[in-house]
């Protein structure tokens, strides 16, 4: 699904100002998860609108990658047509965890 036919389904909306700023959801993931929950799009489908991978998207929403490369944030901002403050939200958590040198997906050790 390409975003203008997501967006003439009503299935990507403009985001609102301070409409996630309720939950407190600060980490990257769980910003992704809400803003894209919330735009009515699947992981499939956001990771179709973005030309991600559905594990990209998976990897970021469950804590795997903390810090993804800048294109992609760019990406995610454009397909789920977010306000100016969760333009901010989202590119400070994503910046907190490059800062963390955690661009990378995590590997749990166990698994070797």
């Amino acid at each position: 699904m390409l975003r203008g036919e997501a967006i003439a389904s009503g299935r990507v909306h403009r985001g609102r100002i301070g409409a996630a700023a309720s939950t407190g959801v600060d980490d990257l993931g769980g910003l992704l998860a809400e803003f894209r929950q919330r735009a009515g799009l699947t992981q499939q489908e956001l990771a179709d609108i973005t030309g991600m991978s559905v594990a990209g998207v998976r990897d970021i929403e469950q804590h795997r990658v903390l810090g993804p490369r800048s294109d992609t944030v760019r990406r995610l901002i454009w397909a789920l047509g977010l306000s100016d403050v969760e333009v901010q939200r989202l590119r400070g958590a994503a910046a907190r965890g490059r800062d963390l040198g955690a661009g990378r997906p995590r590997r749990d050790p166990a698994r070797g």
